[in-house]
This record gives C-alpha cells, sequence and structure tokens, in this order.
C-alpha cells in the first residue's frame, strides 16, 4: 500500500498519492546579508524559517465524470477549513504533524472517464513539525528529542502562600519571574507560545517581570528549576 495523508482528521480512501511526492528536508530559508561597499562578499545576518509549502500529487479512482465531480465537492468540503491550521499527518511519518491550511484546491494535469491525476496544495505558515503527542513533566532536567527549541505551558498550582514564581534554566540562565502575592489554591499558567500569563485563569500580564525570558527548551537537554513544583506541558519540533 502507497502513502496516505489525513487532514484535519479526515482521510479520503479515493485518492492516492502519487510516486512523485517528495516532502521538502527543511523550510524555505531567508537569509539576510549586508553588503559593504568596496569590500568582497557580504555580513551574514539572521537567518529565518519561510511558511513551508506541501504540494501532494494525487490519483483518483471513479466511475465516471459525474462522482469525480462529487469527490471533488467532498474534498472541498473536508480540506478548506477557511484559513485554520489544521493537522496534516502522513502515514509514513505518523508520529509527525504538520499545521497546515489548504492554499490550491485540485488542479486536474490529466482528467479520463475513471481515473484523474491531479495535486492539492498545502502551506504550513508556521514551517515546523511537531510531534503528535504533547509531553507533561516536572519542573528539572527535560530532554527535547526535537531539532528545534519547544514552547511549553508551565501549570503551577500552588499549595502554599507566596510572593512570587521563578522558573530559571540552569544551562542558558535564562529566567522567567512573576510577582504577585500568591494563596494556596492559586494556579498560574504561563504559555511561551502565546506569551500569556494567567492567574486563575484571568489574564495578569502585569505580574510579569519584564526583565524575564519566556520559557524555551532548546534541542537537547534543559535542566529547569522553580520556586515551586511545576508542570512542563510541550511539542517537540523539527526543522
Amino acid at each position: 500500500m502507497g502513502v496516505t495523508f489525513s487532514f484535519n482528521g479526515i482521510t479520503m480512501p479515493e485518492l492516492s498519492i502519487l510516486k512523485e511526492e517528495s516532502r521538502p528536508m527543511i523550510p524555505p530559508i531567508r537569509t539576510q546579508t549586508f553588503g559593504v561597499s568596496n569590500r568582497n562578499g557580504a555580513y551574514l545576518g539572521r537567518q529565518v524559517m519561510e511558511p513551508r509549502v506541501i504540494r501532494i500529487p494525487i490519483g483518483i479512482i471513479h466511475r465516471g465524470f459525474a462522482q469525480l465531480q462529487q469527490i471533488k465537492e467532498q474534498m472541498a468540503g473536508n480540506f478548506f477549513t477557511d484559513g485554520q491550521a489544521a493537522p496534516l499527518v502522513f502515514s509514513d511519518e505518523p508520529n509527525r504533524v504538520y499545521h497546515a491550511v489548504l492554499t490550491a484546491g485540485f488542479q486536474s494535469a490529466d482528467e479520463s472517464a475513471n481515473y484523474t491525476k491531479g495535486a492539492l496544495e498545502f502551506t504550513c505558515f508556521d514551517p515546523f513539525k511537531y510531534s503528535a503527542v504533547a509531553r507533561t513533566v516536572n519542573a528539572g532536567q527535560i530532554f527535547n528529542n526535537g531539532t528545534v527549541a519547544a514552547l511549553p505551558v508551565v501549570v503551577v498550582r500552588f499549595t502554599s502562600n507566596q510572593t512570587n514564581f521563578f522558573l530559571r534554566d540552569a544551562i542558558t540562565g535564562r529566567e522567567l519571574r512573576v510577582n504577585w502575592e500568591f494563596r494556596t489554591g492559586d494556579v498560574l499558567i504561563i504559555d511561551s507560545e502565546k506569551r500569556r500569563l494567567t492567574i486563575n485563569h484571568v489574564l495578569q500580564m502585569s505580574a510579569f517581570d519584564f526583565t524575564s525570558h519566556w520559557p524555551e527548551l532548546i534541542s537537547g537537554a534543559t535542566h529547569l528549576t522553580a520556586s515551586h513544583q511545576a508542570e512542563i506541558t510541550f511539542r517537540e519540533r523539527w526543522y
């Protein structure tokens, strides 16, 4: 059986991925350079990842053109998400998830009464691949198997009164600090990806010490120390 895919949790058995399908090794890289007059070469600036485009060539077996049109209608209903990213998963890498949107509908390249070839185009504006399952660990030694830093959600359930909370990365020296009169039973949630801090589910950005750094879990080993027991939830990412 060949490679199949699902999008937004939906697999269409009528579609088969053709052999020429090829996913890029890495998202497109945009490199910034700075030239200096009368000097050979250039200075290298930043390198950033641009959106990843995934083109999926597919074949459709159908009974006549009327059924082909019905299948196309199904595809439009299943794959168009009105700009909302949804999980795109391939059977040959089932533990990786692309967050994608459909950016080009089915384009027929070769159409006949019983078999049609064409392609779909998905774009990942978040260019990274993610693990299919999130991990939850306690603060301490954490190993990120991904090739990109992970952006965790930190949840702290206070069992005693405290006047602040800090989370420190012993390897990079980066620290996050929250200044607040915490009481027993308070729940602090720090979302690094969304840059949000809530206390008892109320947004409290004024409690964030703006000399702090939002937590990141670098590729490889990280050691986090916290002033109170904390749960760290994250999904590993890959280029």
